[in-house]
C-alpha cells in the first residue's frame, strides 16, 4: 500500500500526463482502495484517452470511475477489457455517466463477462459512443437481439465489434433487419460466432447483391461486415469519421468495396465462377486480390477454381501473338 501512495502522489504532480493526455494501466490487480487513490490523482488531469485492462476492477473500482467521468470533459476513449461487470447497479450509473459525457466515442469491453445482461447492454449500447468493442462476452441470442433491435433504430453509432460470441444462425434474421434500416453503421464485426454458411449468405446479402462481382462491387451501402477476418485492434483503427464515404477517390470506399469482394470471394461456391469468362490479361490481379485476405486457409482452393476453366495452352501467348487457327470442317466431309 505505501508504494501505491507514492504512486498516486507522483501522479498528481505529473506533467507528462499534460502532455500525452493518455494513461493506462495492464495486468495488475488494483485493489479497491487504490482504484479511488488513482481516479484521486486523475482528478484535473485532460486525459483523452484512459486505458484499465485486467485490472480487476469490482464495485468500488466502477464506482471511483464514475465520479471521475462526472468531473472530465475531455476523455474520448475508454479501455476496460477483461474487467468482470456483473452487478446492476454498478452499471446502470456508469451507462448513465457514459451518456452525460458528450466527448467520449470508444467504448471497449471486451471479455469483461456481459453475457447477456439485458440491462448491462442497453446501458453500454445508449452511451452515444459511436464505437462500441464488445468482443468475448459470451453473448447469445438474448443479448444478440438486444443489439440488433438498437441498431434498427438507426443509432449514431459507427462502428460495433461483436466478435467471439455465441451468436448464430437464430440470430441472423435480427442483424439481417437492422442492416435493411441501418445508414449510420460502418462497421459491423461478427467474426468467430456460431453462423453456418447459410446464416453467412443471408447476412451479406443485406450488404450487397451477390449475383455477380461487378454487382458486389457497385454496391453503396456503407456497413462493411466483418465475417471471417480477424478486427483490428480499437487502438490502432484510422478515424474515419472525417472521411466522405461518398467520394469515390476516398480510400475508406476503396477499402470497403475491396472487403464487399474479398467476402464475397469467401463464399467460393456461388462467385467464383464468375472469374472464367474474365480476360487473362486480369487474371494477375485476381489471383493477387486473393493473396491479399488476411486467413489463409483454403487459398489454393480458391485459386484452383479460378483457373479450372482457363485456357492454359493461351495463358503464354503475348497479346500480338495470334492464336492458331482452327481448321473448318466443311459440311458432309468425313
Amino acid at each position: 500500500m505505501p508504494q501505491w501512495l507514492n504512486y498516486t502522489d507522483a501522479l498528481k504532480d505529473c506533467r507528462i500526463l499534460r502532455l500525452f493526455e493518455e494513461f493506462s494501466i495492464y495486468k495488475i490487480h488494483l485493489h479497491k482502495s487504490v482504484s479511488s487513490l488513482i481516479f484521486s490523482a486523475l482528478q484535473g488531469k485532460h486525459l483523452k484517452n484512459l486505458t484499465l485492462s485486467e485490472t480487476n476492477m469490482c464495485s468500488a473500482g466502477f464506482a471511483s470511475l464514475t465520479e471521475y467521468l462526472g468531473s472530465n470533459t475531455t476523455l474520448q476513449w475508454l479501455t476496460l477489457d477483461k474487467n468482470h461487470i456483473d452487478d446492476t447497479v454498478d452499471t446502470e450509473r456508469f451507462g448513465k455517466a457514459l451518456r452525460k459525457h458528450s466527448q467520449l466515442e470508444h467504448l471497449s469491453l471486451c471479455d469483461c463477462h456481459i453475457g447477456n445482461n439485458v440491462n448491462a447492454l442497453s446501458d453500454m449500447l445508449h452511451s452515444g459512443v459511436k464505437y462500441l468493442y464488445l468482443g468475448s462476452n459470451a453473448i447469445g441470442s438474448r443479448g444478440g437481439f438486444i443489439i440488433a433491435s438498437y441498431l434498427t433504430s438507426n443509432p449514431p453509432m459507427e462502428s460495433i465489434n461483436l466478435e467471439r460470441n455465441q451468436l448464430n444462425d437464430n440470430d441472423v434474421t435480427y442483424f439481417a433487419n437492422s442492416l435493411k434500416t441501418n445508414t449510420r453503421l460502418r462497421q459491423l464485426t461478427l467474426s468467430a460466432n456460431k453462423f453456418s454458411l447459410v446464416g453467412v449468405k443471408c447476412l451479406f446479402k443485406e450488404i450487397f447483391n451477390p449475383t455477380t462481382l461487378n454487382d458486389v462491387a457497385d454496391c453503396n451501402h456503407t456497413c462493411t461486415l466483418h465475417l471471417f477476418t480477424k478486427f483490428f485492434n480499437p487502438i490502432q483503427r484510422v478515424n474515419v469519421s472525417s472521411i466522405d464515404l461518398d467520394q469515390p477517390q476516398s480510400p475508406i470506399a476503396e477499402e470497403n468495396k475491396r472487403n464487399k469482394i474479398l467476402l464475397a470471394l469467401r463464399i467460393a461456391d456461388s462467385q467464383l465462377h464468375y472469374f472464367g469468362g474474365l480476360p487473362l490479361e486480369l487474371m494477375p490481379f485476381v489471383l493477387k486480390l486473393i493473396q491479399q485476405e488476411e486467413v489463409s486457409t483454403n487459398k489454393l482452393t480458391r485459386i484452383f477454381q479460378c483457373m479450372r476453366s482457363w485456357i492454359v495452352p493461351h495463358m503464354g501467348l503475348s497479346s500480338n501473338q495470334k492464336k492458331p487457327a482452327r481448321s473448318k470442317r466443311k459440311r458432309g466431309s468425313v
